[in-house]
C-alpha cells in the first residue's frame, strides 16, 4: 500500500499530475454547474396575486394556506406558485 501511495504522489506532483489536476477541477466545476442549474430549474415560479394594504396581506395569505396553497409575501404583494395561480 505504501508503494502505491508513493507512486501516486510522484505522479500527482510530477509533470503528469498537472493535467490530472486540471481534469479533476474541470469535472468538479461541471458537476457544480449541473447541480446549480438543476436546483434553479426545479424551483417553483411565483406570480403576484394580490397587493396593497399590508394588514390585508396576512388575511389573504392565511386563506390561501387553508386552501392548500403556500403563498409568499414579498414587499406589498402576495405571491403564489404559477401552477396554482388560477
Amino acid at each position: 500500500m505504501g508503494e502505491f501511495l508513493n507512486s501516486f504522489q510522484k505522479t500527482w506532483r510530477g509533470p503528469l499530475g498537472r493535467p490530472a489536476r486540471r481534469h479533476i477541477v474541470g469535472v468538479a466545476r461541471g458537476g457544480g454547474i449541473l447541480a446549480g442549474v438543476s436546483y434553479y430549474a426545479n424551483r417553483p415560479e411565483y406570480r403576484p396575486l394580490a397587493g396593497g394594504d399590508a394588514s390585508k396581506l396576512g388575511e389573504i395569505a392565511a386563506s390561501l394556506e387553508t386552501a392548500g396553497i403556500q403563498p409568499r409575501i414579498v414587499g406589498n404583494s402576495v405571491m403564489v406558485p404559477v401552477e396554482q395561480f388560477d
